[in-house]
C-alpha cells in the first residue's frame, strides 16, 4: 500500500517566502512567551501554529539562553529553569541518558513538553500533572489528569536546539541546516535509497547553494515522516518519498494508515538558517 500526502503551502513557497507567523495576541489563538512558561529567568524561544496540520512547536535556542553551557539537572536548576515540573517517572527515564548535556537536553525536552501542553491543550491541568509514557515501540504518549489520551506529542533535542511539538493526530518533527558543500557530496553520493531517482533529476537541475538547501528540505520531511509513523529512522528512511513543491511526503509501506499532511519553514537558530518539518498522520 502507498500512504500519500501534501498540502497546500499558507505562507511557505519554493522559493521560501519565510516563517509561518504566530498568531498575534488578542486572536483566535494568542502567542505564547516561552520566558514565561519555562523559566522564571529571560529564557528566550520561538513558537509557531501550523493551522492546516493542527499542530503547534516550541523551539527553545539553547545556544541564544545560554543554556548549552549547562550540564547537569543542578545547574539547569539554578538557571532558572523550572525543572520542578518534572515527575518521578521523568526523573527515572531522564537517569538513563548520558550524564552532562545530553540528560540536560533531555530534561528541557520534557519541561518544554508539559509547559507546551499545558498551555496549548488543557489550561486546568498543571504541567506536573501530566503523566508521560512509552509504548512499546517506544513512541512517547501523554495522558491527562482524567487519564484520557491526549494529542500526538514529539519531542527532538540536538546540540544547540529543543524542539517539543503536539498535534491533534500522531505528530513527527525533525530540524537540520543546510549541509556544508563537502556533505551535499557525501549525501549526492549514497547509493542507498536515502534519495531517490526523482528527488537527483530535481537536484540536479539546481545550483550548489540551491543543491545544499534543497537537500535539508528533503532530509527534515523524511525524518519528521519516519517520526511520525513510527519508524527506525536508521532502516525506514528509503521508505520515505519527499517533494518540496508543495511539501509533501509519501511512505510506501504496506500498513493501513490514513494520509500523512506536511508542513515546512525556515528557522535560524544559533545563527545558522535551518529548516523545520512537522509531519502528521491520523491515528489508527
Amino acid at each position: 500500500m502507498t500512504v500519500v500526502g501534501t498540502f497546500h503551502p499558507t505562507s511557505v513557497g519554493h522559493p521560501p517566502s519565510g516563517e509561518i507567523p504566530v498568531a498575534a495576541p488578542g486572536g483566535p489563538v494568542s502567542s505564547w512567551s516561552l520566558a514565561e512558561q519555562i523559566t522564571a529567568a529571560g529564557v528566550s524561544g520561538t513558537t509557531t501554529h501550523v493551522p492546516e496540520l493542527g499542530v503547534w512547536t516550541a523551539v527553545l535556542d539553547l545556544v541564544a539562553t545560554g543554556l548549552a553551557s549547562v550540564y547537569d539537572l543542578d545547574s539547569l536548576a539554578g538557571a532558572g529553569v523550572a525543572v520542578d515540573v518534572l515527575d518521578p517517572a521523568d526523573l527515572a527515564e531522564l537517569a538513563l541518558a548520558k550524564p552532562g548535556p545530553q540528560r540536560v537536553r533531555a530534561a528541557l525536552g520534557r519541561v518544554l513538553l508539559r509547559r507546551l501542553l499545558t498551555d496549548r491543550v488543557d489550561p486546568g491541568i498543571q504541567p506536573q500533572e501530566w503523566r508521560l509514557s512509552r509504548t512499546g515501540s517506544g513512541r512517547l504518549i501523554v495522558h491527562g489528569g482524567s487519564g484520557s489520551s491526549c494529542p500526538g506529542i514529539v519531542v527532538l533535542q540536538s546540540p544547540d536546539v529543543v524542539v517539543a511539538a503536539i498535534g491533534s493526530d500522531l505528530v513527527g518533527v525533525d530540524v537540520e541546516a543546510e549541509p556544508s558543500a563537502q556533505m551535499a557530496d557525501d549525501l549526492l553520493g549514497y547509493s542507498s535509497e536515502l534519495i531517490d531517482p526523482e528527488e537527483r533529476r530535481w537536484l540536479a537541475g539546481l545550483s550548489p547553494a540551491q543543491v545544499r538547501e534543497d537537500l535539508a528540505r528533503l532530509w527534515t520531511l523524511k525524518r519528521a515522516a519516519v517520526s511520525a509513523l513510527g519508524l527506525h529512522v536508521l532502516l525506514d528512511l528509503g521508505l520515505v518519498r519527499a517533494r518540496l513543491s508543495p511539501p509533501s511526503v509519501r511512505a510506501d509501506l504496506g500498513l493501513s494508515r490514513s494520509p500523512l499532511s506536511a508542513s515546512q519553514w525556515p528557522v535560524t537558530i544559533g545563527g545558522t538558517r535551518r529548516w523545520i518539518s512537522v509531519v502528521t498522520v491520523a491515528a489508527e
